[in-house]
């Protein structure tokens, strides 16, 4: 028992230092010094600049789900007034991890599937039937060729196609954009991470963000 009260009182009335020594050496204190920089270095340099240790990163589970929010008006003399909203600018209504804005349209009003006159190009326009093989398409072309050749003004006569007449006429683009308001739409992103959980995004004006 006396034995135990001494181990006891030894070791909560007795107090260690350890033992310091001071080498006076130029070659030592270098390289002491030297170590340390080292490590300092490494630390700084390799772990937080280059490989950026003080930053979790974790992959993206699942699909980032975008959301497009924003209402425009127009009013024009073809469409007359009208009101633009998600259902009508976003298309498709869904995409994976994308997202697609409409910002300019080409409007071509009350087309119907028959026979037209072919947009004046190097490949279109005729002075005869023999100009018109029917039959045949190309990258440019509207519809099938019907194999004649038609007036498409009073100056001008081009191959006569089967398509969704009047063609649709995309040499004069709308500028500004027809939905120029585009560009002041909020856009949404959600992103789901493992460590960190669920997470929304809201870019009222992302970067790169540009009109058509």
């Amino acid at each position: 028992m006396a034995g135990c009260c001494s181990v006891l009182g030894a070791f909560l009335f007795e107090y260690d230092t350890p033992r310091i020594v001071l080498i006076r050496s130029r070659k030592v204190g270098l390289m002491n010094r030297a170590v340390q920089l080292f490590i300092l270095a490494y630390v700084i340099g390799w772990v937080f600049v280059w490989e950026k240790g003080y930053q979790e990163v974790d992959s993206v589970v699942s699909s980032v789900t975008t959301k497009a929010k924003g209402v425009t008006v127009t009013n024009t003399s073809q469409l007359g007034f009208r009101i633009w909203d998600v259902a009508d600018y976003v298309i498709p209504a869904q995409e994976e991890s994308s997202l697609f804005i409409m910002t300019n349209i080409i409007v071509t009003m009350n087309q119907t599937q028959g026979f037209c006159p072919e947009l004046p190009d190097k490949t279109s326009v005729c002075k005869s039937d023999s100009d018109c093989p029917a039959g045949s398409t190309n990258t440019h072309s509207s519809g099938v060729a019907t194999g004649r050749c038609v007036p498409y003004n009073g100056t001008l006569k081009t191959c006569e196609v089967a398509a969704w007449c009047p063609v649709e006429d995309d040499s004069n683009v709308p500028k500004p954009a027809f939905l120029k308001a585009a560009e002041n739409f909020t856009l949404q992103l959600g992103i789901l991470w493992v460590s960190c959980g669920p997470r929304a995004v809201t870019l009222l004006k992302p970067q790169g963000w540009g009109l058509l």
